[in-house]
């Protein structure tokens, strides 16, 4: 899996390099605000947590109405376990997108894809400490995108994670079975591009 996912990164990066030349080539930043959970929250009175993204992004323009999109960004991701309590999980990731998108009409995108993300760190400010067992975690991208003088951008994407992060320990009356975890997230941000329109 980790060869898999280190030829992944080294593609994309080869493919912003290559495409670097063209004129229809463009780099950019977003940030946005994230919220997220996961797929088997830990209690009942679970809460999706709130976090911040920033993506660089370079952006090749073909056809006529079709782009890729590749990047990478910093998310905050995690749950939270009791919105009244300090009983969160924080995950740190470095992610790459890789989204193929369609510009339905003018300044308006819809595209879809694939993210790898590699936690950096987390922390659980709870009474049980959690450290995630896999470092990895792959899932699938969609993202809606409207342009403003096709520059400025408003987005709204949604992860969905396909690996399974840990396994928790869920203990239930006359039960005591493990439930995989996968992150869930739904991220809005705001983006420029710059370079020719």
């Amino acid at each position: 899996m980790r060869d898999l996912l280190v030829k992944y990164v080294l593609a994309v990066a080869f493919l912003i390099v290559s495409t670097a030349a063209y004129a229809q080539f463009n780099v950019g930043i977003q940030a946005g605000v994230t919220t997220s959970n996961f797929n088997q929250l830990f209690s009942k009175n679970s809460v999706p947590q709130l976090g911040f993204s920033a993506e660089l992004y370079g952006e090749l323009k073909f056809l006529k109405r079709m782009r890729l999109r590749a990047g990478v960004n910093g998310s905050w991701k995690g749950t939270n376990n009791h919105f009244w309590l300090k009983d969160d999980v924080d995950l740190f990731y470095l992610g790459i997108p890789v989204l193929l998108e369609v510009e339905l009409f003018k300044n308006f995108l819809l595209g879809g894809g694939v993210e790898a993300n590699y936690l950096l760190g987390s922390n659980n400010s709870g009474a049980v400490k959690y450290e995630p067992n896999s470092k990895w975690d792959i899932g699938l991208v969609a993202q809606v995108e409207y342009r403003f003088f096709s520059r400025f951008g408003i987005n709204l994407r949604y992860t969905h994670g396909l690996m399974s992060i840990d396994k928790l320990q869920v203990a239930e009356v006359g039960t005591n079975t493990q439930t995989a975890l996968a992150n869930r997230s739904l991220q809005l941000g705001v983006s420029y591009t710059f370079g020719r329109k």
